[in-house]
């Protein structure tokens, strides 16, 4: 009866609502504070650790299978924006970059409300741990990359913004162009060798689906992606590509990534 009860209590949408909640107020004190580098590094991690604690623990409800896991386009939303959440907040916290917080919560947010309106959110059921594996994977990559994408972003706008030598709230509250520019070329080589892990993974976990014909658009994408990223590595190292030119790629990179993924989900109802 103890076990029953407390199995009860553990509802998915009490932990992803005060996860939703915690990001809103962090989201409301931040946009209400006169800067953002006025907002104390300790009010921040009392808001969001618990709210990462909360995001996780729901995330780990939604998918839980007994034996394998469900995987839908909303769960999946919900892994990528934790991982979003988790490298989001280092970066503020460590190292003090602080303006991605504002992209990423919201997107949270979205993620979280539509999840709960959503329940039960009911999916693929994927129980070879090996898929699981490389699932997880593409989860890592597809938010990693998805940071970088938004990184490169800014740094489209921000080049803009300086050329025209504007000074409005955008350009005071980003760090120096140099610092955006580095974070993006690390999150995006972090992200492509995750890439790399899921194209193997996926070539080696994978391979009966892909002869049953199910899964070659899918994988033509992704290793089309792959070219694409690895080119904008080699165009970085060898040719010094930088600023917008390496944005737009990255832009596009991962506009085709996310066709691969959402758009099979959508039609096809299978992805990863």
């Amino acid at each position: 009866m103890t076990l029953n009860l407390f199995s009860a209590e553990l509802s998915p949408d009490l932990f992803g609502g005060i996860a939703a909640l915690l990001y809103l107020l962090y989201l409301w004190l931040q946009l209400r504070s006169q800067a953002i580098e006025a907002f104390p590094n300790r009010r921040v991690a009392a808001l969001i650790t618990p709210a990462l604690g909360m995001h996780l623990v729901y995330t780990v409800l939604i998918v839980s299978a007994g034996s394998g896991v469900y995987l839908s386009i909303w769960s999946s939303a919900v892994i990528m924006t934790f991982v979003a959440m988790v490298c989001t907040f280092y970066l503020y916290l460590v190292q003090g970059y602080r303006v991605l917080a504002l992209v990423t919560v919201p997107l949270a947010i979205i993620s979280l409300f539509f999840g709960l309106l959503l329940s039960p959110i009911e999916g693929t059921l994927i129980d070879q741990p090996t898929v699981i594996v490389h699932v997880l994977i593409s989860m890592l990559t597809y938010a990693i990359l998805g940071l970088a994408a938004v990184q490169a972003a800014s740094i489209i706008v921000l080049h803009q913004r300086l050329k025209k030598n504007d000074s409005t709230a955008f350009v005071k509250l980003m760090p120096p162009l140099q610092t955006v520019e580095s974070t993006a070329m690390h999150l995006l080589w972090l992200g492509v060798s995750l890439l790399t892990l899921t194209v193997v993974t996926g070539l080696i976990f994978r391979w009966d689906f892909v002869q049953q014909g199910n899964y070659v658009f899918h994988m033509w994408l992704a290793l089309t992606c792959w070219v694409l990223y690895l080119a904008l590595i080699c165009g970085q190292l060898w040719f010094g590509w930088r600023g917008q030119t390496s944005a737009r790629l990255t832009l596009l990179a991962f506009a085709i990534l996310l066709i691969g993924y959402f758009g099979l989900k959508f039609v096809f109802g299978y992805g990863t």
